[in-house]
């Protein structure tokens, strides 16, 4: 039961990095073709790494694997089903991203709003596989003490970097307004909606 364990909890922190991974690297590609070079720079990204290895690493690596998950029939490690649900999750939070920072309300702010939604969207990224075979609602509704813990850090982390102005100027963010952070929370939230599909 223990190598099982072991074996689920690696799967799941697996395609969570690759989503958040691809995810990144579409933020990025999109951004400088839609927005004409207008996408994150090299710290800002760096931190999003971080961010993403750190909320996976706290939240799932870590975390013991459902007693539930446990008792149903072993499946094959890298699964087709999941693959789509990675690409087709990462795709949508890039293109959802790059609709948000060409409305009008977002103009000056591209970069800042999409570092916000990038952030947020690692929270729903990580609930989405705290188990491969469960609702995501289970996994809102039933959070692990881990889990909440790298919500929190993660949380701390976005505060920081754009309301403590030495480390906001150092990531080049300025400090979003309600509806940026409206427009933000409105698209990671959008990812529970599409993992129930």
């Amino acid at each position: 039961e223990e190598a099982k364990a072991l074996e689920k909890g690696v799967e799941r922190a697996f395609y969570a990095l690759f989503t958040s991974d691809l995810t990144i690297l579409l933020f990025v590609f999109l951004s400088t073709v839609a927005l004409e070079g207008k996408t994150l720079n090299v710290p800002q990204i760096l931190l999003a790494n971080v961010v993403a290895d750190s909320m996976i690493g706290i939240g799932l690596a870590l975390d013991r694997v459902r007693t539930k998950e446990l008792k149903k029939e072993k499946t094959k490690f890298l699964r087709i089903k999941e693959f789509t649900f990675v690409f087709l999750l990462a795709i949508y939070l890039a293109v959802a991203s790059q609709v948000a920072v060409s409305l009008p309300a977002a103009k000056g702010f591209e970069t800042s709003l999409m570092f916000a939604t990038l952030i947020l969207s690692f929270i729903t990224i990580t609930l989405s596989f705290v188990s491969l075979d469960e609702s995501i609602v289970n996994a809102i509704l039933h959070p692990s003490g881990r889990v909440l813990l790298a919500i929190v850090i993660v949380l701390l982390i976005l505060f920081g970097v754009f309301y403590i102005q030495p480390i906001a100027k150092i990531f080049e963010l300025k400090t979003l307004t309600g509806i940026h952070w409206a427009m933000a929370i409105g698209i990671s939230l959008s990812v529970i909606v599409l993992s129930e599909i």
